[in-house]
């Protein structure tokens, strides 16, 4: 008998081992050996058996690591379908999969008890969106009742600190058969989480992104809480797009997918409106019906304006004090690379071919297009104005907040951060001195949007609803940060930010309460998001972007391949870059377009120089094209990572 073994290695193909007779009734696809590979002994995962092969000569497997298989039939054709699709080999896959770093495992039910059951359901995919996070979290409830009675289910949220506040409430609610699984936890802790699911012990599993593999056998349904948020890209091989490969695990069980957000992602607004995904009814009637929050919305210029703080802010701020309400400034601390921008007609220079902001590069005083070759000299004067007062766009929070301090010394501020909110305990200390009225004015970074479920879920609070009452302003200081980051999603990602922001405002449904106020400060009020981000009409915003993606070539109409050669000589990195730049062109021709090598913004990165070439594809070719690309073989002593479907390429 002859086992065919994937190894956690970067090789795209299976290794023979023979059986030997003493192992031949204790091995099963699934299961983890251990085998003698080169001079050292490597724990590898049985993927088929078969009679006999053609190879004259086999070493034998040296043990088994679990006695029964860990990975069932569904999963291993998962990981197949993820290794194929983001070019990365099997092992790799199921040792992403399998997140467990256990060596033995014990007490598991026989493999009969474990049968993949396919095809219990139809599978779908649909949205619910519209909805404040609490009021979603209730929705998932009802929807985790009704599959509960023939099936199982997973709960995925993007970050560790939502798990505390939503086990809660599903353990409220449906009692011990609900378990966690996230890098949070110890690997002892995530191995008998997995123990129980195999048993059939667990019903549901509520975690992050590699909680999706859990290894149910009748699974019913997959929620994900807010799928916009980046963390769903696995940014290690594989690297894999947590909806994506949902999406595939729900094809092979028949499951239902449930994306749940604010406001959806811009492809999943396209996947609805050309049929592909469908949306869940609401409260607000219609299952077409798109609820818009009703918020003041100021656009301010900035640009006849020195300081960061607007006259306008200044007098909102004012009358919130006497009123004793909370005001909350958001700072963009994320992704700042040195993108030149003239604060006198707020524009910067873009990429004619791509559309995106250009890069300043110092030492050669040139300005650069991240994605594709295009590069222009840097002029000390804005070619659109002419004016010479250039600068980069960043600012450091710190910087800001004792300028706060400085122009409202009178005002209690409390900064939110991630150094300020380093644990549990910080969050829910920040939440009680914000409810106990010792706070005016809270700046922070994208970080604020961890208190908005510990204050909905705060035990120690009367009304968690009261503390929403006080926050009546909400503004977003610089927002040309957000806008002119070089990625082609950098405006879908601006807009969704402010209404995720949104729900920490006062949202009273009475009559006598003044809208709460979102004010947005620029220095580029040309911008077309502005039209439709006056009256938060993402829906509309959503229809112009598509429009700007269609004829860029950008997702959802083309798929994205970022191929980045690495290694820690230059010259073989620029070497294989050309290489692979060659074989890419005589392989495909003008079926794809290629952009590239170019070099990234970290040039060096963890001591290893690199090189960036992007490809857009058909989506209907991402399979043909991971197959060569899997084929590929470099030859510079450079390595080289595939990135399909990257969500940033800042």
């Amino acid at each position: 008998m002859i086992a065919e073994v994937a190894l956690p290695i970067p090789v795209r193909k299976l290794f023979s081992y023979r059986i030997p007779k003493e192992l031949e009734n204790k091995i099963s696809a699934g299961q983890r050996v251990l085998i003698p590979f080169g001079n050292r002994k490597e724990k590898g995962y049985v993927v088929s058996i078969n009679e006999t092969t053609g190879q004259s000569y086999l070493k034998d497997i040296s043990g088994v690591v679990d006695d029964i298989p860990i990975i069932t039939t569904e999963l291993l054709k998962l990981a197949e379908i993820i290794s194929n699709n983001y070019v990365c080999s099997l092992g790799e896959t199921l040792d992403s999969i399998f997140s467990v770093n256990i060596n033995k495992t014990d007490t598991i039910l026989p493999p009969e008890q474990m049968t993949f059951i396919p095809k219990h359901n139809k599978p779908g995919i649909f949205l619910l969106t519209n909805l404040p996070r609490k009021e979603r979290m209730e929705m998932y409830i009802n929807l985790l009742s009704e599959s509960l009675k023939n099936g199982e289910c997973i709960l995925l949220v993007p970050e560790i600190f939502f798990i505390t506040d939503f086990i809660k409430r599903l353990s409220d609610v449906f009692g011990n058969v609900v378990n966690i699984f996230h890098s949070g936890i110890t690997p002892k802790q995530r191995y008998i989480n997995w123990i129980d699911t195999l048993n059939n012990k667990m019903k549901i599993t509520l975690g992050t992104r590699m909680a999706l593999f859990m290894p149910f056998g009748k699974l019913k349904t997959i929620i994900i809480e807010d799928e916009t948020d980046q963390s769903y890209k696995n940014q290690q091989k594989p690297m894999y797009n947590t909806i994506d490969a949902a999406m595939e695990r729900s094809k092979l069980t028949g499951s239902v997918v449930i994306l749940g957000s604010r406001i959806p992602s811009l492809e999943s607004y396209y996947y609805y409106k050309t049929k592909k995904y469908r949306m869940i009814k609401n409260k607000y009637g219609s299952k077409d019906s798109f609820e818009k929050p009703e918020f003041n919305v100021k656009i301010i210029d900035l640009k006849e304006t020195k300081t960061v703080f607007s006259n306008e802010l200044k007098t909102e701020i004012e009358q919130r004090l006497a009123k004793n309400e909370i005001s909350v400034i958001f700072l963009n601390r994320k992704g700042y690379v040195n993108v030149l921008f003239c604060p006198t007609c707020g524009t910067t220079r873009k990429c004619p071919e791509c559309g995106i902001s250009l890069v300043y590069h110092e030492k050669e005083s040139l300005l650069k297009c991240r994605y594709c070759s295009f590069t222009e000299k840097f002029s000390e004067a804005c070619p659109t104005c002419g004016s010479k007062n250039l600068r980069f766009l960043s600012s450091g929070i710190e910087k800001i907040e004792d300028e706060i301090k400085r122009v409202f010394p009178h005002l209690r501020v409390m900064r939110i951060d991630s150094s300020t909110l380093k644990t549990e305990k910080d969050i829910h200390q920040s939440v009680e001195e914000i409810a106990s009225d010792r706070i005016d004015l809270l700046i922070g970074t994208q970080s604020l949007l961890q208190l908005e479920p510990k204050i909905n879920s705060a035990d120690k609070l009367d009304n968690p609803a009261d503390i929403f009452r006080k926050i009546t302003l909400l503004s977003i200081l610089d927002v040309d940060t957000l806008l002119h980051l070089p990625d082609f999603r950098s405006a879908e990602r601006a807009f969704q930010l402010v209404y995720k922001l949104s729900d920490i405002l006062n949202k009273s449904d009475n009559p006598a309460d003044k809208k709460s106020t979102i004010l947005i400060q620029t220095r580029n009020s040309d911008h077309y998001i502005f039209n439709t981000l006056k009256k938060l009409d993402w829906k509309k915003f959503y229809n112009s972007e598509l429009v700007h993606r269609k004829e860029l070539g950008y997702p959802p109409f083309n798929r994205l391949i970022n191929i980045v050669v690495h290694g820690r000589n230059k010259n073989n990195v620029l070497n294989e870059a050309q290489k692979m730049s060659g074989f890419l062109q005589e392989t495909f021709k003008d079926r794809i377009t290629i952009l590239g090598p170019v070099e990234p913004y970290h040039i060096k990165l963890r001591s290893e120089y690199r090189q960036q070439i992007l490809l857009k594809i058909d989506p209907g070719r991402t399979e043909e094209v991971g197959a060569k690309l899997g084929a590929y073989k470099p030859e510079h002593n450079a390595r080289i990572t595939f990135d399909v479907n990257p969500y940033e390429l800042v």
